[in-house]
Protein backbone atom coordinates (compact mmCIF):
# COMPACT_ATOMS: atom_id res chain seq x y z
CA UNK A 1 0.00 0.00 0.00
CA UNK A 2 1.52 3.40 -0.51
CA UNK A 3 1.04 6.55 1.52
CA UNK A 4 0.31 9.94 -0.74
CA UNK A 5 2.58 12.58 1.24
CA UNK A 6 0.86 15.57 1.48
CA UNK A 7 2.27 19.25 2.42
CA UNK A 8 5.96 19.61 4.18
CA UNK A 9 7.35 17.61 6.85
CA UNK A 10 8.54 19.58 9.78
CA UNK A 11 12.21 18.87 8.90
CA UNK A 12 11.51 21.06 5.65
CA UNK A 13 9.86 23.34 6.79
CA UNK A 14 12.93 24.24 9.33
CA UNK A 15 15.73 23.68 6.51
CA UNK A 16 14.15 26.36 4.59
CA UNK A 17 13.94 28.63 7.48
CA UNK A 18 17.48 27.99 8.58
CA UNK A 19 18.65 28.62 4.59
CA UNK A 20 15.95 31.98 4.52
CA UNK A 21 17.81 33.03 8.11
CA UNK A 22 21.37 32.43 6.31
CA UNK A 23 20.45 34.82 3.79
CA UNK A 24 19.04 37.69 5.70
CA UNK A 25 21.87 37.65 8.04
CA UNK A 26 24.40 37.80 5.34
CA UNK A 27 22.71 40.53 3.50
CA UNK A 28 22.19 42.69 6.26
CA UNK A 29 25.92 42.61 7.33
CA UNK A 30 27.03 43.69 4.22
CA UNK A 31 24.71 46.32 4.08
CA UNK A 32 25.73 48.77 6.41
CA UNK A 33 29.57 48.47 4.51
CA UNK A 34 27.83 49.19 0.82
CA UNK A 35 25.98 52.42 2.48
CA UNK A 36 29.56 53.46 3.71
CA UNK A 37 31.09 53.47 0.12
CA UNK A 38 28.01 54.80 -1.24
CA UNK A 39 28.45 58.02 0.97
CA UNK A 40 32.17 57.85 0.52
CA UNK A 41 31.68 58.07 -3.42
CA UNK A 42 29.08 60.75 -2.95
CA UNK A 43 31.40 62.96 -1.12
CA UNK A 44 33.60 62.12 -3.70
CA UNK A 45 31.48 63.09 -6.54
CA UNK A 46 31.01 66.30 -5.02
CA UNK A 47 34.30 67.29 -4.21
CA UNK A 48 35.44 66.42 -7.90
CA UNK A 49 32.33 68.49 -8.93
CA UNK A 50 32.90 71.92 -7.25
CA UNK A 51 36.70 71.31 -8.23
CA UNK A 52 35.70 71.19 -12.04
CA UNK A 53 33.86 73.98 -11.79
CA UNK A 54 35.87 76.07 -9.87
CA UNK A 55 38.77 74.98 -12.26
CA UNK A 56 36.56 75.79 -15.42
CA UNK A 57 35.85 79.03 -14.07
CA UNK A 58 39.42 80.08 -13.73
CA UNK A 59 40.06 78.59 -17.11
CA UNK A 60 37.48 80.74 -18.77
CA UNK A 61 38.97 84.08 -16.26
CA UNK A 62 42.54 83.46 -17.23
CA UNK A 63 41.92 82.72 -21.00
CA UNK A 64 42.91 86.00 -21.87
CA UNK A 65 46.88 87.86 -20.89
CA UNK A 66 45.22 90.55 -18.71
CA UNK A 67 42.96 87.57 -16.93
CA UNK A 68 46.08 85.79 -16.47
CA UNK A 69 48.10 88.71 -15.31
CA UNK A 70 45.93 89.77 -13.08
CA UNK A 71 45.93 85.94 -11.60
CA UNK A 72 42.79 86.53 -9.62
CA UNK A 73 41.81 82.92 -7.70
CA UNK A 74 38.37 82.02 -6.78
CA UNK A 75 36.88 82.65 -3.32
CA UNK A 76 36.58 79.63 -0.64
CA UNK A 77 34.16 77.11 -1.65
CA UNK A 78 32.13 74.79 1.01
CA UNK A 79 30.89 71.75 -0.55
CA UNK A 80 27.33 70.16 0.33
CA UNK A 81 29.11 67.27 2.06
CA UNK A 82 30.95 69.79 4.45
CA UNK A 83 34.80 70.07 2.56
CA UNK A 84 36.17 74.10 2.77
CA UNK A 85 38.17 74.42 -0.92
CA UNK A 86 40.94 77.25 -0.98
CA UNK A 87 42.54 77.86 -3.93
CA UNK A 88 46.83 78.67 -3.68
CA UNK A 89 48.94 79.83 -6.63
CA UNK A 90 52.61 79.84 -7.42
CA UNK A 91 54.94 81.34 -10.89
CA UNK A 92 56.35 78.37 -12.69
CA UNK A 93 58.66 77.54 -15.29
CA UNK A 94 60.75 80.49 -17.29
CA UNK A 95 59.68 83.89 -16.47
CA UNK A 96 60.65 87.58 -17.35
CA UNK A 97 60.84 90.93 -15.22
CA UNK A 98 57.49 91.54 -15.81
CA UNK A 99 55.82 88.20 -17.24
CA UNK A 100 55.05 84.96 -15.68
CA UNK A 101 54.45 82.05 -18.30
CA UNK A 102 52.75 79.86 -16.22
CA UNK A 103 51.13 79.21 -13.31
CA UNK A 104 50.30 76.19 -10.71
CA UNK A 105 46.76 76.61 -8.98
CA UNK A 106 46.61 74.52 -6.09
CA UNK A 107 42.68 73.54 -5.00
CA UNK A 108 43.05 71.58 -1.63
CA UNK A 109 39.56 70.80 0.23
CA UNK A 110 39.41 69.55 3.61
CA UNK A 111 36.78 68.46 6.11
CA UNK A 112 36.62 67.40 9.54
CA UNK A 113 37.82 64.74 10.51
CA UNK A 114 41.26 64.78 8.91
CA UNK A 115 40.08 64.38 5.33
CA UNK A 116 42.03 65.98 2.70
CA UNK A 117 41.96 65.83 -0.92
CA UNK A 118 44.35 67.95 -3.54
CA UNK A 119 43.60 69.17 -7.20
CA UNK A 120 46.75 70.55 -9.36
CA UNK A 121 46.71 72.15 -12.24
CA UNK A 122 49.04 74.44 -14.51
CA UNK A 123 47.96 77.27 -16.80
CA UNK A 124 50.29 78.80 -19.16
CA UNK A 125 49.91 82.34 -20.67
CA UNK A 126 47.84 82.95 -23.51
CA UNK A 127 49.86 84.18 -26.15
CA UNK A 128 47.57 86.49 -27.28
Amino acid sequence: MKRHQQGLSIIEILISIVVIGVLITTTLTVLPGLLSINRKTADDEDVTITTKTLMENLRTSWSTRSGFDAATLPAVTTTTSGFTCTATQAAQGTTTSTTIERRRVTLTCIRSGNTTKTYIVEFGRPSS
